[in-house]
């Protein structure tokens, strides 16, 4: 797929392909999971279930906070000391600072849903 060159897709062009693409991947999300749950009765919850997001939720947390207090540390770091750290692998900018953060929660997530798996794999 070809867009056109980058003067054609500045400012509105490119707000509506984005707008776009959201509305339609949105709609398209909701399509499949409501097709996929048809037929599907829920189950009621048990103690297992929720001791296992329990753990999940608890190890998720304590990562993500681990992350956010490091990621402000060297925040603090680098405006009460800029000259201190010479060798640093990249600037500190809002943008960094947010990708960090938006990694963080990816990877928080990430590791609740491996938790609980593990949890229900083991049957505790």
């Amino acid at each position: 797929m070809l867009l056109a060159d980058d003067d054609a897709m500045n400012g509105i062009a490119m707000f509506d392909l984005v707008t776009n693409t959201v509305i339609l991947a949105i709609l398209v999300g909701i399509m499949v999971s409501f097709l996929l749950r048809i037929d599907k009765k829920t189950e009621q919850m048990d103690e297992r279930d929720h001791t296992s997001n329990a753990r999940g939720d608890r190890i998720a947390y304590l990562l993500l906070v681990i992350f956010v207090c490091l990621l402000i540390g060297q925040i603090v770091v680098n405006e009460r000391m800029p000259d201190a750290l010479q060798n640093r692998l990249f600037e500190l900018s809002p943008i960094v600072i947010g990708h960090l953060l938006l990694i963080a929660l990816v990877l928080s997530s990430t590791l609740k849903v491996i938790v609980q798996l593990f949890y229900y794999r083991r049957g505790y």
